[in-house]
């Protein structure tokens, strides 16, 4: 069916809706051609990942770790790392890292020797999965 044709019968369909007489028919797609689209489906609801953070120490270097939820083999995490200025703080892509078979990351971060500094693991959306962070892990040395 050409274009005009297709519009007819969509106007035909809907046309006893927009009088309010019955309800409207339902056409198959095949029946409308191959120019015209299947109804539009309801958005699925993405869930988030759950994403563990840790931080262990030996010496003076000091390392994040944690695990993905969900099958996230071989796939980037990015360590996010919170930096203060003028405009107040804000938390910025620190470092990429990618998890093993197990879905599991592991990171060397830096600890300053005064004050304290914070640390959160973010996935991109993959998998039916939305993109996701991790608690934020504040390090300091005693």
């Amino acid at each position: 069916m050409n274009r005009i044709t297709t519009l007819l019968v969509s106007a035909a369909l809907t046309a006893p809706v927009a009088l309010g007489l019955a309800a409207p028919a339902q056409a198959a797609p095949s029946e409308l051609g191959s120019r015209a689209s299947a109804a539009p489906t309801a958005k699925a609801t993405l869930t988030t990942r759950t994403i563990t953070i840790s931080a262990d120490n030996k010496g003076k270097t000091a390392w994040v770790f944690g695990k993905v939820s969900g099958t996230y083999k071989n796939k980037t995490v990015i360590i996010k790392k919170r930096k203060c200025g003028s405009n107040g703080c804000k938390m910025v892509s620190y470092k990429t890292v990618k998890t093993n078979s197990k879905s599991k990351y592991k990171a060397y971060v830096a600890v300053p020797n005064k004050g304290k500094v914070v640390y959160q693991a973010r996935v991109k959306a993959s998998g039916g999965f939305e993109a996701s962070l991790s608690p934020k892990i504040k390090l300091y040395w005693i």
